[in-house]
């Protein structure tokens, strides 16, 4: 009996050792259970949450370009999409059937596009919608609810190519526009704003439930030019047939009234309207020519404020000059040459001979002093993107190039040839500096930009001011003047509006390859001038790339500016 009863104890104990162990078990599992669905509830919420709700840049407007009367050069437009969600139940050639009366677009393409989307993926089927096709989509649209309406923020140039290099362009970037070249570029950050936030909750098929505003985004800055549109596209016009360069000056405040590069490209199609070679090119910032002759009065003021030479001071041009110490001879342009010339005549008729003279007792540090310090060779620091330098050459920069500087480099310096090179902006500072007497501010192109409530005017600075006497000046004035009158731009003599000025031809090619059928042989014509010459207002800059009429252009752009612009042409920002 001991025995029988110690047994069914070891068997009761095992029993109730079981049963405490899977109770244990289970309270453990429930426990990890609870922990799990109570502990971790957030955890896996939140995780749901962001499955569903997702948080996406609101892209700003994008500032305004106004010119100087608040035209607007370039402005936001919001552009309409028709986007398609694929639903299976939805067969594409009821899309099609309901839609192609009213857009056209390649449905052969969709389909397929259609046909590849999984359930629920959406389709762009046609960007931008014209207003018509919007308009009547949006009449008929209640018949295939997969349909939705997106819009975009598109970038209008009202006054197209004749202001694109002023402009710029943009490109689309992760929906936002960006600046790819003139002031869209220059300015990018400031015409960017700010982006808001916007929360967005989609279903398990992607497809959007509900949006709201966390953050509003800020629209950036306008900004005002200092261009007149209308002028430019007068201006535009004029040069319409060449290639090359305008640009007009308010001489008082350094202001560009007018800047004009040719060939040009339409901004608001800009890889589509590329059909000329170089339309890209700025010719304002990149364009390097020869100054040729328009640098004779620089130099002849350094030489007379030097003492080099004085007013009197004249020598006779039997149409070349031999140099004493070598058999090299300069060919004036003129062939059997201008007889006895002082500095005047040598301006107004733009004796060559008498400038390789002056060059050679000058010697290459004044010749180069007497142009850098009007700014050529150097960057104007204008707004624009990438501008170039140019040169003013110097024994220096030659020897830097492990060459030697000879004689005949001082000489082509002379007349503005050689290595020379200049763009077009650098020649409208200069030719502003010479019209004040040297006491000018730096040309731009910026007026004023506003944020979210004023306007700023741009501070500009002065440029370095040049000190010679006002007898020197008085002798250039005069000369410049006659320039027009009796001298190479003589045929412009009866302009009532008074200009002074140089003009230049630039020699691309040995007179020996000159070919008349091939036109990229033939010279570049310059004219560098202001207007009236007693009290200058205006300032002009004209190239013309392989054409002789750069002063009949300069006149005509002068005469349209007295004409039709001049007064009144200000207007203060709003």
């Amino acid at each position: 009996m001991i025995k029988l009863i110690n047994t069914q104890k070891v068997i009761h104990q095992r029993i109730v050792i079981s049963g405490l162990a899977i109770i244990g078990i289970t309270f453990m599992i429930i426990w990890q259970y609870a922990g799990i669905t109570i502990n971790q509830n957030s955890y896996f919420l939140n995780l749901s949450n962001n499955n569903f709700k997702k948080s996406a840049l609101i892209t700003p407007p994008r500032g305004t370009i106004y010119d100087r009367n608040m035209n607007v050069l370039a402005r936001g437009e919001y552009a309409h999409y028709l986007t398609l969600t694929k639903q299976n139940s939805i067969p594409f050639s009821l899309i099609q059937t309901s839609l192609s009366p009213h857009i056209k677009t390649d449905w052969e393409k969709l389909e397929n596009e259609y046909n590849q989307a999984l359930e629920g993926g959406e389709i762009n089927l046609k960007d931008p919608l014209t207003q018509t096709e919007y308009t009547t989509l949006a009449l008929n649209m209640w018949s295939l609810p997969n349909l939705r309406f997106n819009e975009a923020l598109n970038r209008i140039y009202p006054f197209g190519p004749s202001a694109a290099h002023i402009t710029g362009y943009t490109t689309t970037t992760d929906n936002k526009l960006i600046g790819k070249n003139g002031i869209e570029l220059t300015f990018n950050e400031h015409l960017s704003g700010i982006p808001g936030w916007l929360k967005i909750t989609k279903n398990a098929k992607g497809q959007v439930q509900a949006q709201s505003e966390i953050i509003p985004p800020i629209t950036g800055m306008d900004i005002q030019l200092t261009i007149d549109a209308n002028l430019q596209q007068a201006i535009y016009d004029i040069m319409s047939k060449y290639q090359g360069t305008a640009i007009l000056v308010d001489t008082q405040t350094s202001e560009i009234l007018a800047a004009v590069s040719l060939p040009s490209y339409d901004p608001n199609n800009p890889f589509e309207s590329n059909e000329t070679p170089r339309s890209f090119f700025n010719r304002l910032t990149h364009g390097l020519y020869p100054p040729a002759s328009t640098v004779k009065p620089f130099i002849a003021l350094e030489a007379l404020e030097q003492k080099i030479i004085d007013r009197k001071t004249v020598i006779d041009d039997p149409g070349y000059y031999i140099t004493p110490n070598s058999s090299q001879r300069y060919n004036d342009w003129l062939k059997h040459g201008h007889g006895k010339v002082d500095v005047h005549r040598a301006i107004t008729f733009s004796c060559d001979t008498f400038f390789y003279q002056l060059a050679e007792k000058m010697g290459a540090y004044h010749l180069s002093h007497a142009m850098s310090q009007f700014g050529l060779g150097q960057k104007t620091l204008i707004e624009l993107p990438s501008e170039k330098s140019g040169l003013v050459p110097s024994p220096s920069w030659k020897n830097m190039l492990g060459k030697k500087w000879y004689l005949g480099d001082t000489i082509n310096i002379g007349i503005g040839q050689g290595a020379t090179q200049v763009t077009p902006l650098q020649l409208a500072q200069a030719i502003v500096l010479l019209a004040n007497h040297g006491q000018a501010k730096n040309i731009h192109l910026t007026k004023a930009l506003k944020d979210q409530d004023n306007w700023h005017p741009r501070l500009v600075e002065e440029a370095a001011p040049i000190s010679y006497s006002p007898e020197n000046w008085t002798i250039i004035d005069h000369a410049l003047l006659d320039v027009l009158q009796t001298g190479t731009g003589h045929r412009f003599k009866d302009n009532p509006h008074q200009i002074a000025g140089k003009t230049g031809t630039a020699q691309v090619v040995n007179i020996k390859n000159h070919s008349d059928d091939n036109l990229q042989s033939h010279d570049h014509s310059l004219f560098i001038g202001y207007a009236p010459s007693h009290k200058p207002e205006i300032a002009i800059v004209v190239i013309l790339e392989h054409h002789p009429l750069a002063v009949s252009t300069a006149n005509d752009i002068i005469n349209i500016y007295f004409n039709e612009y001049r007064d009144p042409y200000v207007k203060k920002p709003h």
